[in-house]
């Protein structure tokens, strides 16, 4: 059974499995968890999607500068997880008494972070940042540099009726202090390694602590203060009835 975690540093690999586990209990229990992780190693997480192969030639590829390969179950666009990197990864249930719709459930995503912001007197834009990866409508920016990315999946039961039972799988990666011209670039190799065109701009990203370098880095503060949000504003969903 999954716990839910305020910090831990671990492969993407063992995230990854977390969040499969969790969304299989939470189909079942319909309890909420909760995992806040930083990655141990440098990986390059592909999105579900047939645009993106882990093939042996990229994976080879990818090596040679250092950097994983591995295939996760949201969509979205390539991500370079690395030290300095915070992820939310949470999985919880949909009350059946509420319309269910990707926009509705994207917007309790950044309610978590807007409210986990908050503590630091940080204010964050919503949108699609120019020349940023793996760019959304949900992307969370600062003076137009794009330091929060999100991405979602929601499943439900076959089940048809009052009996149907829906779980979102919902992430955040947050850049705190990585190398970000490191992550750009390992993005850039992804892409042009798998015959995509796109080339993306280290001027379009940023980091909370390059925004504000007075900004406490302690990991375990900034984990625990982003567990008690993302808490805080699943339980007020779930109260719903």
């Amino acid at each position: 059974m999954t716990n839910s975690l305020a910090l831990m540093s671990m492969s993407a690999t063992q995230a990854l499995e977390w969040e499969k586990q969790a969304l299989r209990e939470v189909l079942i229990d319909q309890t909420p968890r909760f995992l806040i992780w930083e990655p141990l190693e440098n990986v390059v997480v592909l999105p579900a999607s047939s645009k993106w192969k882990a093939t042996s030639d990229l994976t080879n590829h990818m090596a040679e500068f250092g950097w994983q390969i591995e295939q996760r179950k949201t969509g979205g666009s390539p991500v370079p997880q690395a030290p300095g990197v915070l992820n939310l990864s949470m999985v919880y249930p949909w009350p059946s008494a509420l319309e269910l719709s990707t926009s509705k459930s994207y917007q309790l995503l950044i309610a978590i972070l807007k409210l986990w912001l908050s503590n630091y007197g940080v204010s964050a834009e919503i949108g699609e940042v120019k020349g940023a990866y793996c760019n959304g409508a949900y992307n969370l920016s600062i003076n137009n540099k794009k330091f929060i990315g999100t991405a979602q999946r929601i499943c439900q039961t076959s089940v048809v009726g009052s009996n149907r039972k829906v779980a979102v799988l919902a992430h955040a990666f947050i850049l705190i202090n990585p190398n970000l011209t490191n992550l750009v670039d390992a993005v850039n190799q992804c892409y042009l390694q798998s015959g995509h065109s796109e080339v993306f701009s280290l001027d379009a990203m940023t980091s909370l602590t390059e925004y504000d370098s007075d900004i406490n880095v302690n990991h375990n503060k900034l984990a625990n203060d982003l567990y008690q949000s993302a808490q805080s504003v699943i339980d007020k969903h779930l109260a719903v009835k």
